[in-house]
């Protein structure tokens, strides 16, 4: 196990003004997106723990921002 080794994934999205997104849906897909696609998978394989791995997903609509951590 790479005790000590940390990761760090991001996951942008922007929020769809067509359909009006809010940018609290957006932030919600980027995070869905994350665990859906399984990012963390190869940090695991390589021994990383998971609780080593920080989730960050950030949405953004126009000079909008909002982000969240896990």
């Amino acid at each position: 196990i790479n005790s000590g080794l940390k990761a760090i994934i991001f996951e942008f999205k922007r929020a769809n003004p067509v359909k009006d997104e809010i940018l609290d849906d957006a932030l919600k897909g980027a995070l869905e997106q994350i665990d859906k696609k399984k990012y963390d998978s190869e940090f695991i394989e390589a021994g990383i723990k998971e609780e080593d791995i920080l989730k960050i997903a950030v949405a953004f609509k126009g000079k909008d921002l909002s982000l969240k951590v896990i």
